[in-house]
């Protein structure tokens, strides 16, 4: 029986790698972890999360692009939401969903 609980990893799969992190790092803040050329480790505020450029050959590796969905919905809980929102959308995030507050209708 393992002694540790389980961990969950989000990986995201992207068509351009390098592209896709540094435009996490300018849009979200992200700091990078570690990159194999490829797949990335990334962080946000100690929330890791992956990038892998999707192989083009491979139909189950498809990017949100090429598949003509979104995929995946990522959440970041910060103290300034209206600022961090400000920031990705200026690096070209659609501004999504409205701002949510806790305790808050």
């Amino acid at each position: 029986m393992p002694t540790s609980p389980p961990v969950i990893s989000v990986m995201l799969i992207v068509p351009d790698a390098r592209a896709a992190i540094e435009w996490y790092r300018t849009a979200l803040g992200a700091t990078e972890l570690w990159d194999l050329g490829g797949v990335a480790g990334l962080e946000i505020g100690g929330a890791p999360f992956f990038l892998y450029e999707a192989d083009p050959t491979n139909p189950a590796e498809a990017a949100p692009g090429r598949a003509g969905v979104t995929s995946t919905r990522v959440e970041v809980f910060v103290d300034d939401p209206h600022g961090f929102i400000e920031r990705a959308v200026s690096a070209g995030a659609g501004a999504g969903a409205p701002i949510e507050e806790p305790g808050r209708s």
